[in-house]
């Protein structure tokens, strides 16, 4: 996989990426499936913005073990904030 900076900061992200929509409506196990494979093949980043509990939910269970190789993209009016390990980033100012 292809790695490409993100912005200023000093964060490798892949150049292909997640989104959530194909999450909807899946049960945990099929978007753990997703996630694993994403996973293997070297993608770091999602776009996941969503209002779905159950979405956000089955995508949180599926990084559980592994949340800290993930940059996770949502509409935030915060451009950064972190979550223990879990860097959660608005791309308008990058």
């Amino acid at each position: 996989m292809e790695y490409k900076r993100l912005g200023k900061t000093d964060l490798k992200v892949s150049i292909i990426g997640l989104g959530c929509e194909g999450f909807m409506n899946k049960s945990d196990d099929e978007v753990k499936v997703l996630v694993d494979k994403a996973h293997q093949e070297g993608i770091n980043f999602i776009d996941f913005f969503s209002s779905n509990p159950q979405g956000r939910s089955a995508f949180g269970n599926a990084i559980i073990n592994h949340r800290q190789d993930w940059i996770i993209q949502g509409d935030r009016q915060q451009d950064h904030f972190q979550y223990g390990s879990l860097h959660l980033f608005s791309l308008r100012n990058y």
